[in-house]
């Protein structure tokens, strides 16, 4: 299981999603803004 973060850069609009998948869709971003986007593993731990 991961925890996919998303954060809006300068902004604190955030997603989370929690998947089991290796692919995953993020919808509903905002075109030419930037974002920071952490996987986790549930301890925690970044992956990638």
């Amino acid at each position: 299981m991961y925890e996919v973060i998303w954060i809006r850069k300068g902004r604190t609009d955030d997603g989370t999603i929690y998947t089991s998948d290796t692919t995953v869709e993020l919808t509903g971003l905002q075109p030419n803004t930037k974002y920071n986007i952490q996987v986790l593993d549930l301890d925690w731990n970044p992956v990638g």
